[in-house]
Formats: C-alpha cells, structure tokens, sequence
C-alpha cells in the first residue's frame, strides 16, 4: 500500500506539511530498501547508516555535539536520519531552523553546520549543493503547507461555461 501513497492520501490523512510529507516519502525508500522491515530504524543507542536513524537517534546524536538544549525541538518533528541524508533540500539551514537557532547564533550555526557535513557525508553534501545550485530549485521551509487546490465549481455548473472552457 505504501508503494502507492500519493499527496492526495496524505492531504486525506490530514499531514498538511510539507516537510512531512518529505518526511513520510524519505522514511518509505528507507523501508523499501530494507524490504519493508519496520525494525530497519533504530534506536536510540545503536550506531550504524545515519539513514536509518530514528527521530530519537538524531535528538541522541544532538545531545552527544553538545546541542542538548535544542534536541528536544526537534520532538514530533518528522525528523530522522533518512530525512537528513537522502533529501536533497534538507540542508543545515533547515536544521537550525527547525532547532529554533536564531540567525545571529553563527558561532552556533557553524559548530551545527560542521558536524551536520561529517554526519552525512562529503557524497550527500555535495549532492545537496549541487541541487541547491540548479535553476529550478525550491528550499524545504518547515513551515511551509500543501493546500489540494480548489475545483472551479462555478465552472461546471454552467453548461456555456464549460463548454467554452474545453472549446477548440
């Protein structure tokens, strides 16, 4: 079934976020990859591929880069270790915001941005700049919404309407 969930069953399900939604499609090529074993996460204590992280195993991991007083924002938030490293348009600026780290916090920004780069890789770093870089890119904002748009109803109540609407 989860093969073909689309944004419409999400909206259903009323995830209206769209970093949720990022966050869900990133979770089920994780799932896919281990064959759909929902014990492929892990917890809290365990080290292994980051892309397997468990939101608990990331809020550990901010918690051992001495980042404890921000680890628990990150609590509900949709955040794992799949997000983190498969998702193009989830870098370190999207982190710190969602961890509520102020902009002016650089010295604070650059120690997250750091170990941020050494937790995912040279390989995904480099892909997410690459993508950042392309012209049709768009960032992740957290606070962003998907909104299923709005049928015309007016349109199809009146049969010159719509007629003239599919008119050749």
């Amino acid at each position: 079934m989860l093969h073909y969930m689309t944004v419409d069953d999400l909206l259903l399900l009323k995830v209206t976020s769209q970093l949720h939604h990022v966050s869900i499609k990133r979770a089920i090529q994780v799932l896919r990859s281990h064959g759909f074993r929902p014990d492929c996460f892990v917890r809290p204590n365990t080290q292994c591929d980051v892309s397997r992280w468990s939101n608990a195993r990331v809020m550990a991991w901010m918690r051992s880069i001495d980042l404890a007083e921000y680890a628990a924002n990150l609590r509900g938030s949709g955040v794992h270790g799949a997000l983190m490293v498969l998702e193009p348009r989830f870098t370190v600026e999207t982190l710190a915001s969602m961890l509520s780290i102020a902009p002016s916090k650089s010295l604070l920004r650059r120690h997250l941005s750091l170990n941020f780069c050494l937790l995912v890789g040279r390989a995904a770093q480099q892909h997410k700049r690459e993508m950042s870089e392309s012209s049709n890119y768009m960032p992740l904002i957290p606070t962003e919404r998907t909104v299923k748009p709005r049928l015309d109803y007016e349109l199809f109540s009146n049969p010159a309407g719509f007629a003239s609407y599919f008119k050749c």
